[in-house]
């Protein structure tokens, strides 16, 4: 495209660049196939191999589910992820992926994580049938071998998170999946604001959760995911070093996640926040 376009003011881009020897080169320059103004195209980034997904959040179509229609901008801020594929140095789209139960200002694709031929998609802002910002994530998985994409099996269009018992414990603000990190195309953790209490004493805290895959999905080599009994918090953690930036003024949060690509997984979690020599 032409990068000294200007007109889409904050439609957003996504630069490709390719090293050889000790010198890096910009090989592609990647839009959105609707751009539109304020999409925020490049909000969250995710690449394994030749297949590249990025995510625009403020994107506005009230589209549902794999390659729906692009053209109109009737849900304000829902949020949309593009999937790129490379054949030798040309990037081209391969799907537009939306969630399964579009709604206005959900932030559908804030977060991703990208392994093999699975998807994962934040979406912190989504409502549903409970309060705001309680946060889901959505899954996906591309068929061996083909271009399709197709949503893999989740509650209530997307996960949410849950007790050791399964049942659904989403509250207000929990902002679910601000950041999810994905491995073997099997094992997902996604983080979680205002854990509550727990053992720390504390609310408006983090914690990140886990999930497995249980049974593979008809025609596509995807898995449906149910949450582990599990989480895991910092041992030392002190008011302020995880919350989310709208709680707490003048901090930041525990805003990243990253797992090992085997099991047995190693988690990886950022927190900015944490005071200390």
């Amino acid at each position: 495209g032409d990068q000294s376009n200007n007109d889409a003011a904050g439609s957003g881009a996504v630069y490709m660049f390719v090293r050889s020897g000790t010198t890096w080169t910009q090989q592609a320059y990647i839009k959105a196939s609707t751009a539109g103004a304020t999409d925020n195209f490049g909000k969250a980034v995710a690449l394994d191999g030749d297949t590249l997904a990025v995510g625009a959040w403020f994107e506005d179509s009230n589209a549902t589910g794999v390659d729906g229609d692009q053209s109109n901008n009737d849900a304000n801020d829902s949020g949309a992820v593009y999937v790129f594929v490379r054949s030798g140095t040309t990037w081209t789209q391969q799907a537009y992926v939306k969630a399964s139960n579009t709604e206005a200002t959900d932030g559908f694709g804030y977060s991703l994580a990208l392994d093999g031929d699975t998807l994962a998609v934040g979406a912190p802002d989504t409502h549903g049938s409970y309060d705001s910002h309680t946060g889901r994530v959505y899954m996906f998985a591309r068929e061996s071998g083909t271009n399709t994409w197709a949503a893999v099996a989740g509650p209530g269009g997307g996960l949410l998170k849950m007790d050791a018992y399964g049942q659904d414990v989403a509250h207000e603000d929990d902002v679910f999946g601000y950041a999810v990190g994905l491995a073997s195309e099997s094992f997902l953790a996604a983080l979680n604001f205002h854990a509550g209490s727990g053992d720390t004493g504390f609310t408006d805290l983090a914690e990140v959760h886990f999930f497995d895959e249980t049974t593979k999905v008809a025609n596509v080599d995807g898995v449906s995911f149910t949450e582990r009994s599990e989480y895991a918090m910092p041992s030392d953690v002190v008011a302020g070093d995880l919350r989310e930036p709208s709680i707490v003024a003048n901090t930041q949060p525990m805003q990243t996640v990253a797992v090992s690509e085997t099991d047995p997984y190693t988690l990886i979690v950022g927190a900015e926040g944490k005071d200390g020599g």
